[in-house]
């Protein structure tokens, strides 16, 4: 189990164990290096709820994580429900909790049952290089005073050649460097070429936004996401 901890802005390696999904020559499947994560964001809702976020870096470019549970946590103590994700590759992806979290700091992102994947076979290279979800047109809309929610329009346009049955789509909200929102959005059955308009909730943003980032995410090493 790893842990990091927010404590005077730094991230704290705790400690570790993990699983390792293995395949192919045994000689060639040295240890992946660990997952790091950065430090954790708070954005204060209330005078004891905060909406949480944090990233998780895969540092490897031969191992990828097919799964990895997270949660955050206060004073040893879980504070959100756990979720499941991925992490391909020399990927970087925010995760969070935008649901007003009741916290005490410091606290702490938890991420356990890590399962390593070693890429090996050419076409899974191949086919990380192959995903292609673009984003266009993208128009951040603040809440106003009859709706305190505020919402991310934008069109996605699936250049990859897979469909996908579900395709997660994060908006990352920023005032300057500082992240202020976060939303989440799936498509479904998203098929090649496609182009289509999503809005995403964000929640009621306090500050204002200068830059909106979207990122789609698909597992790319998984058959069951592709419409093959």
């Amino acid at each position: 189990m790893y842990i990091s901890s927010y404590q005077a802005h730094r991230i704290q390696i705790l400690s570790g164990t993990q699983n390792a999904i293995l395949s192919g020559d045994p000689a060639l499947l040295a240890s992946p290096r660990s997952l790091t994560a950065s430090e954790i964001t708070a954005i204060i809702r209330g005078e004891r709820s905060a909406d949480l976020y944090s990233s998780i870096n895969n540092p490897n470019a031969s191992w990828a994580v097919f799964s990895v549970r997270y949660y955050f946590s206060s004073r040893g103590a879980p504070i959100t429900e756990p979720r499941e994700t991925f992490a391909l590759p020399g990927e970087n992806s925010v995760v969070g909790f935008a649901n007003g979290a009741e916290f005490s700091a410091p606290f702490e992102l938890i991420l356990e049952d890590i399962k390593w994947r070693k890429i090996i076979l050419p076409i899974e290279r191949e086919r990380l290089k192959l995903f292609s979800i673009e984003s266009r047109d993208v128009v951040f809309t603040p809440g106003d005073i009859e709706s305190a929610s505020s919402s991310v329009l934008a069109t996605l346009v699936n250049k990859s050649p897979f469909g996908f049955w579900n395709a997660p789509i994060t908006a990352i909200l920023y005032n300057n460097n500082s992240l202020v929102g976060i939303g989440e959005y799936t498509l479904s059955q998203f098929a090649a070429g496609e182009e289509r308009a999503v809005l995403i909730g964000v929640g009621n943003i306090r500050f204002p936004v200068t830059n909106v980032e979207i990122v789609p995410r698909v597992n790319m090493l998984d058959d069951g996401s592709l419409m093959l």
